[in-house]
Order: C-alpha cells, then structure tokens, then sequence
C-alpha cells in the first residue's frame, strides 16, 4: 500500500519509489503511509544522510520533495486512499459530487449508487471503507500533515459557446 500511496497516480513523490519504501520499510523508517510525512523527524534519531548511497543533498532533496505533497488535490487524495475499485476516474467522479473528503465519508450507500459512473459494488466498497474505523483514524491522522486544496467542480463544457443549452432539432434523414 505505500508504494501506491507515493506511486504517480496518488501522492507522486519524486524520488520515493519502490526501491525506497521496501528499504526504508525495512529498516523501520516507515511503517504506515503516514510515517512519510514524519521521515524528516526520524532523522535525528537516525540520519538518512549517513546511510550508504545518501548524502545531505539527497535526503534534503527527497524531505523537499515530501513537503511539496503535503498539499494535494481532493482526487489524489481520493485515490491515494486505496479504496478497492477506486482509481483517478472514480476519484474525480466522487469529487465532482460531494467536492469535500468530509462529504464523501458522511455519503449514504443510496447517494452513492445514483452517481453515473458507479455501480452498486464501487458504492458498496466506498460506503464500507468510510464506515471502518481503522480507515477513519487513518485518514484522521493523515490530514494532520497534509492539506487538501479546496475543489472546485471544472465542467467539461463551454458555457460561452453559440450552441450551449440550446436544442437542436433535424428534420429529414441523416446519412
């Protein structure tokens, strides 16, 4: 799970990979996706700088690089949670709707189901996953180090367009 959690589609952390999460899993650096925004901290206990392959400016450079995700927008955020069924589509569609994490969670199982483009099994994997307790705390957790940045809804449409909400109507036969 943390590999997906800094993988491109989610938190993007340049210079934390794979690699670098099974190291630093590992050696305990990290246990939990959260403990990413707390690497920094754990350097005094344990320089990164000293491991073999690091140096100063590289650690600087992957703590930058993990203080520029700590800001983020509400679809990555949705994704990044690993929500069974739940990508980059899904996460916008969710975000298109209820534009908050915090509406989402507070979404019934009928809200959920009446949105296109989510049947009954992704409503259902949604609705349980911010039901469980385990998920709450995490997310509780994890917005102590991140923020999100307010959504705003994009259409995917031109409202200044000639043919914006009018009717067209053919008469006769297409070809």
């Amino acid at each position: 799970y943390i590999i997906y959690f800094v993988s491109k589609s989610c938190f993007d952390i340049v210079g934390f990979g794979n690699k670098q999460v099974v190291e630093f899993y590992k050696e305990g650096r990290i246990k939990s996706a959260i403990d990413i925004f707390k690497l920094e901290e754990f350097d005094n206990v344990s320089p990164l700088a000293n491991k073999p392959g690091w140096g100063n400016v590289s650690a600087q450079k992957l703590y930058q690089a993990i203080a520029e995700k700590r800001t983020i927008t509400l679809p990555r955020l949705i994704t990044s949670l690993g929500i069974s069924g739940v990508g980059a589509v899904i996460s916008k569609i969710l975000a298109d709707k209820f534009e908050s994490l915090e509406s989402i969670m507070k979404a019934t199982k009928d809200e959920l189901v009446e949105i296109e483009g989510l049947g009954e099994i992704i409503a259902e994997e949604i609705y349980v996953f911010f039901r469980n307790s385990v998920n709450i705390e995490f997310i509780n957790e994890l917005m102590r180090f991140i923020h999100i940045i307010p959504y705003e809804r994009k259409d995917d449409f031109d409202k200044d367009h000639v043919l914006y909400k009018k009717t067209l109507v053919f008469t006769g036969t297409l070809s």
